[in-house]
C-alpha cells in the first residue's frame, strides 16, 4: 500500500513538472537585430556655420574612453554639386589623449556646404556630418 501511494506522489510530480515547468522552458523573446557596441568612442560631432561674407567655420570634435593609445580625426568641408557632395576641403589631427578636436575657417563661394567627420580611436572607426548649410 505504501508503495502504491509513493508512486502516486511521484506520477503526479512528475506531471506538474510537464505541466508547468516545460511550457516556461520553451518560450522565447525576441531580441531583435543585434547591434555593435561602440566601446571606445563616446561622442563625435561636426558643425558648420558661415557667416554673411562666406567665411565657413568647420568644426569637428572627438571625445573617447580614457587609456586609447591613439585618436585620429579627418575633418572634410564639402559642397553639394548635382546630387552628390565634393570634397573641398580636409584637415586632420592625431593625438593620445581622450579629446581631440579641430576647428578651421575657410572662405567659400556660394553654394550648400557641410562638414564630414572621420574619426577613429585605436581600431573603432566612426563618421558623422554636419546639418548642411547654404550660403
Amino acid at each position: 500500500m505504501r508503495f502504491i501511494k509513493e508512486a502516486r506522489i511521484l506520477a503526479l510530480c512528475t506531471l506538474f513538472t510537464f505541466i508547468f515547468v516545460l511550457p516556461v522552458m520553451a518560450q522565447t523573446t525576441d531580441v531583435g537585430q543585434i547591434q555593435p557596441r561602440l566601446s571606445n568612442i563616446i561622442t563625435c560631432s561636426a558643425k558648420l556655420t558661415i557667416n554673411q561674407n562666406g567665411m565657413a567655420d568647420a568644426s569637428g570634435y572627438l571625445n573617447c574612453r580614457p587609456n586609447i593609445q591613439i585618436t585620429y580625426m579627418q575633418l572634410t568641408l564639402q559642397k553639394k554639386s548635382g546630387g552628390s557632395w565634393i570634397d573641398v576641403k580636409s584637415w586632420t589631427a592625431s593625438g593620445t589623449g581622450s579629446m581631440l578636436s579641430i576647428s578651421k575657417t575657410y572662405k567659400v563661394s556660394r553654394g550648400t556646404y557641410r562638414t564630414k567627420a572621420y574619426v577613429r580611436a585605436d581600431s573603432e572607426t566612426k563618421s558623422t556630418v554636419s546639418t548642411s548649410v547654404t550660403y
